[in-house]
C-alpha cells in the first residue's frame, strides 16, 4: 500500500506524462497538495523534495518546485537583481516571470535583493560578476534623480562583458544601448484618466509618492489625457508625499479646498485605499461624492470597499520578456535592442461612477 507521499509522487509523475504539467510549470503550493491528499504539509514537502532529488522537479528556494525536462541540461546561469521596492509592489510576480522563462530553457537562477541605494546596488552587481554568471536581469531603482544608483551598477556589469537587460526605464548616459522592459506606465495613465473624463468627471486630483519614477510616467499620461480633452489639471491638486508618510493630509487639503475634486487618481492602489478610507471617515461616499481610481491591481484593490477601479500591470510578463531577451543575447540570437513596454489593462470596479 502506497504511503501518502508516494501517492503524491505518482500523481505528479502521471500529470507530467499526460502533459497536464509541462516543463517550467510550478507545482504546488505545498499546502494545497497536502489538503488534496489529506496529509500534512511536511509529508507533501517530502514528496516534492524526493521528486527534485530524482530530477523530475527543480527546487528554487523560497519560490517553490518547478517541472524539469528529462533532457534538460543546465546551459548557463542568470543573476537577477531585484528590489522589494515597497509594500505595495509584489516583486515576486516579476521574479516568477524570470524563473518561469529561465528554467525550461536550461538556465539556473541566483538572486540578489537590493534596496534603493547605490552601495547595495553595486554590491549586487559585484556578486553577479564573482559568480561568473552568463547574464543579468537588473531591476531599475525607482527613485527619481539618483542616476548613480542605476548607472554605476549597470556600467560595472557591461564593463565586465556581461549581457544585461533592465526591468524599468534606464535611459542614462553611457548605458543607453542596454535593452529594457517595463510596464506601459504613460499609456496606462492616459487610459485611466480618459476613463474618468468619459464619466463626466472633470475636476481631477492626483495623489502619489515622491520620488518615484514610474509614477512620474503615469502622471505624464494623465496630463496628456487632460490636454487632449481640454480639461485643466490644477497644479495644487497634484500632490505627492514622501514614502512612509500618510496621505491623510493631502486628502484633507483636497476636501477643504472650496469646490472639491469629483475624482482622485491615486498613482498606486495602496494610496487609493488610504485615500478612500480618509474620504469615508469624513462622512463622504465613494463614488457618490468622489470617485477614486488606483494603479497596479494588487490584491488590496479587490479587498477594499468599494472595490477599486484600477490599471492592472503584468509584472510576470515583464520578467518573462526581460529574461527571454537576455537569453537571446547570451546565445547570440537577434534581440530587440529598444525599450519594450508591456500594456496595462483597465479594471473597472465600484470606486468610480459608472
Amino acid at each position: 500500500m502506497a504511503t501518502g507521499y508516494q501517492d503524491i509522487e505518482n500523481r505528479i509523475c502521471a500529470q507530467i506524462k499526460r502533459g497536464d504539467l509541462k516543463p517550467g510549470d510550478r507545482v504546488g503550493p505545498i499546502r494545497h497538495i497536502a489538503a488534496d491528499f489529506g496529509v500534512s504539509p511536511v509529508t507533501a514537502d517530502r514528496a516534492l523534495r524526493e521528486l527534485a532529488r530524482k530530477g523530475v522537479l527543480n527546487h528554487v528556494p523560497r519560490h517553490g518546485f518547478f517541472v524539469s525536462a528529462p533532457e534538460l541540461q543546465i546551459r548557463g546561469k542568470i543573476h537577477a537583481i531585484v528590489r522589494p521596492i515597497d509594500r505595495k509592489t509584489p516583486f515576486g510576480e516579476t521574479l516568477s516571470g524570470i524563473i518561469g522563462e529561465a528554467w525550461p530553457r536550461g538556465y539556473s537562477i541566483s538572486v540578489s535583493l537590493s534596496q534603493n541605494n547605490t552601495e547595495q546596488s553595486l554590491e549586487a552587481a559585484q556578486r553577479a560578476v564573482l559568480e561568473q554568471v552568463d547574464g543579468v536581469v537588473y531591476m531599475v531603482a525607482g527613485e527619481m534623480g539618483n542616476f548613480a544608483m542605476n548607472r554605476e551598477p549597470v556600467k560595472l556589469l557591461i564593463d565586465q562583458g556581461l549581457p544585461v537587460v533592465t526591468i524599468g526605464h534606464c535611459d542614462l548616459p553611457g548605458i543607453e544601448s542596454v535593452p529594457g522592459v517595463s510596464s506601459a506606465h504613460e499609456q496606462a495613465g492616459f487610459e485611466i484618466t480618459r476613463h474618468l473624463l468619459s464619466k463626466g468627471l472633470k475636476r481631477l486630483a492626483v495623489l502619489g509618492v515622491f520620488p518615484n519614477q514610474d509614477e512620474q510616467y503615469i502622471l505624464e499620461g494623465c496630463r496628456r489625457a487632460c490636454r487632449e480633452a481640454d480639461v485643466p489639471l490644477r497644479p495644487n491638486w497634484v500632490r505627492f508625499h514622501l514614502p512612509g508618510e500618510s496621505v491623510a493630509q493631502d486628502v484633507q487639503y483636497l476636501l477643504n479646498s472650496g469646490k472639491r475634486p469629483d475624482a482622485i487618481f491615486a498613482l498606486s492602489d495602496l494610496v487609493a485605499a488610504e485615500t478612500m478610507d480618509e474620504i469615508i471617515q469624513t462622512g463622504l461616499k465613494v463614488p457618490d461624492d468622489i470617485s477614486v481610481v488606483g494603479f497596479g491591481d494588487y490584491p488590496i484593490a479587490e479587498l477594499v470597499r468599494p472595490a477599486l477601479t484600477t490599471m492592472r500591470i503584468n509584472l510576470q510578463a515583464v520578467g518573462s520578456l526581460a529574461t527571454n531577451t537576455l537569453i537571446r543575447m547570451i546565445e547570440g540570437h537577434p534581440y530587440d535592442t529598444s525599450h519594450t513596454e508591456i500594456p496595462c489593462q483597465l479594471i473597472v470596479r465600484d470606486s468610480c461612477l459608472h
